[in-house]
């Protein structure tokens, strides 16, 4: 029988740009009252215009034990994935746009019949990627498309092989 561990995922600061996600994780993470295992942020890179100060907030993380889960250039990219290969370079609104004719999805909503069962394909979709951006030196965050997502996965111990 697979072991089963409780989870309890706490979301703050919906909407902020990385570096204040990064601070605040960082912030909380000092102090001594909180019963906390691990740190996640999980944010985009956005695209044609990223969000300020991005490697600065990737190196902070990264510097204070504070995992990050980035897809760039969105989330949306995460959720094709699960769908369709995606390897040419996107600006966010495409990437909303692919979602969108996959799930017919309004907004931040998803159903999760539509993903949930495909997580295996997306997982070994965002290695290829991350591997193919390894092979060519292309660092973060001019890695598009890529989305990190499936580490957060990983250390949830979400199975991805029983898909």
């Amino acid at each position: 029988m697979a072991e089963r561990t409780a989870v309890e995922v706490l979301i703050e600061e919906t909407g902020a740009v990385p570096s204040t996600l990064v601070d605040s994780a960082c912030e909380d993470k000092r102090r001594n009252d909180l019963d906390i295992d691990q740190y996640w942020c999980v944010f985009d890179v956005e695209s044609p215009v990223p969000h300020p100060n991005l490697k600065g907030a990737m190196i902070k993380a990264r510097d204070n034990g504070v995992a990050t889960a980035v897809s760039n250039p969105c989330f949306e990219l995460w959720l094709v994935l699960h769908h369709a290969a995606q390897t040419a370079f996107l600006e966010t609104d495409q990437a909303i746009s692919i979602r969108n004719a996959i799930d017919q999805s309004d907004g931040k909503h998803l159903a999760d019949a539509d993903y949930m069962n495909r997580r295996t394909e997306a997982v070994r979709r965002a290695k290829s990627l991350e591997k193919r951006h390894r092979n060519n030196g292309t660092d973060f965050p001019d890695d598009n498309p890529s989305s990190t997502v499936y580490k957060l996965l990983e250390a949830l111990k979400v199975d991805v092989s029983q898909d």
